[in-house]
């Protein structure tokens, strides 16, 4: 199994001022000992994406999205918050993308449920895709998770969703649920439900 490292890892969603997150701004207080990769957005509604060997960041309408190259997330996500704290912001999400191209006789015997089968059996047409959610409550979140099966591979898609109200959550919340600590839980789900794990690099 491989996890996608080209995946928005951490998505805070609020009311991001695009305009602060330009070149001058982020080489000096995001990345002051890192080259930086830089490419502009063809629309307006976009920004500049920003890029170490670690980590890449970006904003989207009202999200700010960091992509991870790493394990090191973390600490610079609490430093934006510590730099613009008066940011207004509603939610945050941790994300995890695993695939399998190989053929798992657990994760067949699910999305091949009874319905699948009846559905093929009433269209007389092969099913090309297909995908289980479900919303599981933590308690401190809500860990959406999606299966999925499409062209040969299965996809294992990890949201773990915090509602909250000002940064300072986000460094609480943070603090008491590592973004590593999640991923740990994702890697045990996997495992736990489809003797699933990590390939070695």
């Amino acid at each position: 199994m491989k996890i996608r490292n080209d995946y928005k890892s951490l998505v805070i969603a609020g009311g991001w001022n695009k305009y602060i997150f330009n070149p001058e701004w982020v080489k000096k207080y995001l990345f002051p000992k890192d080259e930086i990769g830089m490419e502009f957005p063809i629309n307006v509604d976009g920004s500049a994406r920003f890029s170490t060997d670690k980590i890449r960041i970006s904003i989207e309408q009202n999200r700010l999205n960091f992509y991870c190259r790493s394990n090191d997330l973390s600490d610079l996500a609490i430093k934006i918050a510590d730099y613009l704290p008066h940011t207004p912001v509603l939610s945050y999400g941790v994300n995890f993308l695993y695939e399998e191209t190989l053929k798992v006789e657990k994760i067949t015997a699910l999305l091949n449920c009874d319905h699948s089968k009846i559905l093929a059996s009433v269209i007389e047409k092969d099913i090309i895709s297909n995908e289980i959610k479900n919303s599981i409550n933590y308690g401190y979140c809500t860990l959406n998770n999606i299966l999925k099966y499409e062209k040969g591979t299965y996809s294992f898609d990890f949201n773990y969703h915090f509602t909250i109200n000002k940064l300072t959550d986000f460094k609480e919340s943070t603090a008491e649920h590592s973004i590593l600590a999640l991923r740990k839980d994702s890697l045990d789900f996997m495992v736990k439900l489809y003797d699933l794990s990590i390939d070695e690099e």
